[in-house]
């Protein structure tokens, strides 16, 4: 399942917008069409959201989730407490808000539509605390989801805190069924404290159990990963995978913590496609929709630069949804790929696609653009230095000129 388009209605951030479509993967058979059909785009599974802080970046994560969620979304009540997801301060008129959207189902949903409709209402019951509903007239659309097909509207989701359990408090049984097995997969985005499942506590298992998917997932590693990183060896010492880089060998717990975030999330990632990746299938054909917020987090600046390219080749079934606040991850797609929510007066934000090329710029012609907002790049003090500069240097001043070439090519001391 690929979500298609999103309208929502005073759910956090954002009072009022709709029809904001999206970028999703096209199928081979031709029974997908991508929504920017029109203008080809290099990768087409790949979403990003900017913004500034308080726009609404996570909550439009979360917006996708729940109603990805379907009529299952009546279970949070048991798992996840709507706090304040109504839009406040309350009109008088509306103590509601409206998530709706539409999606596009594919052969492992098994589902008897090819579009898919899902409707979300939250109504407010006291002060801060909410009460969520389906609100939508048909619920059978939905059965293969709400069912025992674990591949049905796939979906996973990643909140900002990243933090992996620790393996020997793995409960495989507990994690790999149960009713809230497609809620606890989008967990991490409502719950800082959710815990996401170890590398180490489920693949050895299948390097015996499924010899051919332990193969593919150590394919799929290798390629997200990247070259130039510390690469998986398969070894275990103490129940714990060990990684080599130049001839270094190093446990994962002893790994920085850049690598131990971005590992964690990827293998709970790799861990879910195998889990619900239908038999005799592939895993990069599985198909389906990720969530991850702030997906430069930890990451070196060159890691940033590949990231998304490496995920969309990679996964190329899977539709992703990222936000950043990095200008070295914008410059490696296109503006078809970029969902910016711009804040009026009234902090209230609205999702917007610009046609702007952003791919191949460096970050200081990104920074300095609308997306990002800054006026320079420099720190405001030598700014200023340099605008006095290089008047003096305009009007014939050659200590000036020679002032502002050595400011601006070698910075000065504080």
């Amino acid at each position: 399942m690929y979500i298609r388009n999103l309208s929502i209605k005073n759910f956090k951030s954002f009072k009022n917008f709709s029809n904001v479509k999206f970028l999703y993967p096209e199928i081979s058979s031709g029974r997908l069409k991508n929504s920017f059909d029109k203008e080809k785009v290099k990768y087409d599974n790949i979403n990003v959201i900017l913004g500034n802080n308080s726009t609404g970046k996570t909550a439009f994560l979360k917006a996708i989730a729940l109603s990805t969620l379907g009529p299952a979304v009546t279970d949070l009540k048991d798992t996840i407490r709507p706090f304040m997801w109504v839009r406040r301060p309350l009109n008088k008129n509306e103590h509601f808000s409206h998530i709706d959207a539409y999606f596009e189902s594919n052969p492992q949903d098994e589902a008897p539509f090819e579009h898919i409709e899902s409707s979300i209402r939250l109504e407010v019951v006291e002060k801060f605390k909410d009460k969520i509903s389906w609100d939508h007239p048909q619920r059978k659309q939905w059965h293969p989801s709400l069912g025992s097909n674990p591949a049905a509207a796939f979906i996973v989701g990643y909140g900002a805190s990243r933090t992996v359990e620790l393996p020997e408090k793995f409960d495989p049984i507990a994690r790999k069924g149960g009713r809230y097995i497609r809620i606890n997969r989008v967990r991490s985005l409502f719950e800082e404290t959710y815990q996401l499942i170890p590398l180490d506590a489920w693949l050895p298992k299948m390097k015996t159990d499924n010899p051919g998917r332990y193969i593919q997932i150590l394919g799929l590693l290798a390629k997200i990963t990247g070259d130039d990183h510390f690469k998986l060896t398969e070894q275990l010492e103490d129940d714990q995978y060990i990684f080599e880089k130049d001839g270094s060998k190093i446990p994962f717990n002893a790994l920085s913590d850049g690598y131990r975030a971005f590992l964690g999330w990827v293998g709970d990632l790799l861990f879910h496609i195998e889990q619900t990746c239908p038999s005799g299938k592939k895993l990069v054909d599985n198909q389906g929709i990720v969530l991850i917020d702030e997906i430069d987090l930890h990451l070196h600046p060159e890691w940033q630069m590949k990231i998304l390219p490496l995920l969309a080749e990679a996964l190329p079934n899977i539709q992703f949804f990222v936000t950043t606040h990095s200008p070295l991850v914008v410059g490696s797609i296109e503006w078809q790929n970029i969902i910016y929510l711009k804040t009026d007066n009234n902090l209230i934000s609205k999702p917007v696609r610009e046609k702007r090329n952003t791919y191949g710029l460096d970050s200081d012609q990104i920074l300095v653009s609308e997306l990002f907002g800054l006026k320079t790049t420099r720190n405001n003090s030598v700014a200023d230095e340099i605008r006095i500069l290089s008047f003096k240097a305009s009007n014939g001043d050659s200590g000036a000129r020679e002032k502002l070439m050595e400011l601006m090519t070698k910075g000065k001391a504080i």
